[in-house]
């Protein structure tokens, strides 16, 4: 009941979820997990892009040996 308070960010008091039934507990528990596992996804997709830009960036490329008149 804690978590579903907690996760809830005050959507939910004590007294509500204690009188909940145990079935609309597990949905909003459900509910909850899958709103964090997409903002995890989220922020690990944003973390490894930037990370490829970093990457991209730090790339020292000697453009002299390259003739491009040829």
């Amino acid at each position: 009941m804690f978590d579903l308070v907690y996760w809830g960010k005050g959507g939910f008091s004590f007294e509500q979820v204690w009188d909940m039934p145990i079935y609309l507990r597990r949905y909003y528990i459900n509910k909850i997990s899958d709103i964090h596992k997409k903002e995890e996804e989220a922020a690990k997709n944003q973390g490894s892009d930037q990370q490829a830009y970093e990457n991209f960036e730090n790339l020292n490329i000697d453009w002299s040996k390259y003739d491009i008149d040829q």
